[in-house]
């Protein structure tokens, strides 16, 4: 099932959805502390809203680049779309859309 979901995640690129992948993601999910580590997600403090860590992060003198894939078939599309125009009216913000999916760091 991992390596369908991969290959449906991975449009662009799916020779990067790999057996490899796949198996590296599976160990990680059979290991028996992954449990502990997805339930302890519910223990964070509630998130803060993008713009307040974002506009702290250039207040100190950073700044952000964000790469959005066009393709992103886990959210979609549009609202990849959306988040890029969000993203891009924050100040000290820059972002770049790529011929990518979810992972566009793995995926162009």
């Amino acid at each position: 099932r991992i390596p369908a979901l991969l290959k449906s995640i991975y449009a662009s690129n799916p020779l990067n959805a790999d057996e490899e992948l796949a198996r590296a993601i599976a160990q990680g999910a059979a290991s028996p502390g992954s449990a502990n580590v997805i339930g302890s997600g519910q223990k964070l403090p509630p998130q803060r809203p993008l713009n307040e860590v974002l506009g702290a992060l250039v207040e100190s003198g950073g700044a952000v680049l964000v790469c959005q894939g066009k393709d992103d078939r886990v959210s979609g599309p549009q609202r990849a779309q959306q988040r890029a125009d969000i993203f891009s009216r924050l100040p000290g913000t820059t972002v770049v859309l790529i011929d990518g999916g979810h992972c566009v760091h793995d995926d162009s």
